[in-house]
């Protein structure tokens, strides 16, 4: 055991928590890497240990989107909050529960899909 009561070569939670946040928020593994002082590959490490499949044409794929669908979120007025070290999302009419960015996007584009429907129905 260390100073600091962890085993050796075990992570800071904390550290750990703001890598996850900042993954989950769609950051880039190098700026997830200077923002906790670690090293690329350990923050890879990280990701990897916490269940993260990702190639590195899937990671800039998935960041991409990730980012898209952030930025879909803001735009239709979702608001955003850190909860458990992860990014949640709730509707812009306050109701419901709070939803992670991959099912606030769902819930966001079947949405937007009825509206559709209703646009092409009145055209009709």
């Amino acid at each position: 055991m260390s100073e600091q009561g962890r085993e050796p070569g075990q992570a800071d939670p904390w550290r750990t928590r703001r890598v996850m946040r900042l993954y989950a928020s769609g950051e880039t593994i190098p700026l997830i890497s200077r923002s906790v002082g670690w090293s690329e590959g350990r923050v890879h490490k990280v990701l990897r240990e916490a269940g993260v499949v990702l190639t590195e044409e899937g990671a800039a794929l998935a960041r991409r989107n990730s980012e898209e669908a952030r930025r879909s979120l803001l735009g239709a007025g979702w608001e955003a909050r850190t909860r458990g070290g992860l990014v949640a999302w709730r509707r812009p009419d306050g109701s419901g529960s709070w939803y992670s960015q991959e099912v606030a996007f769902e819930i966001l584009e079947a949405e937007n899909e009825v509206l559709e429907d209703r646009r092409s129905d009145r055209q009709s």
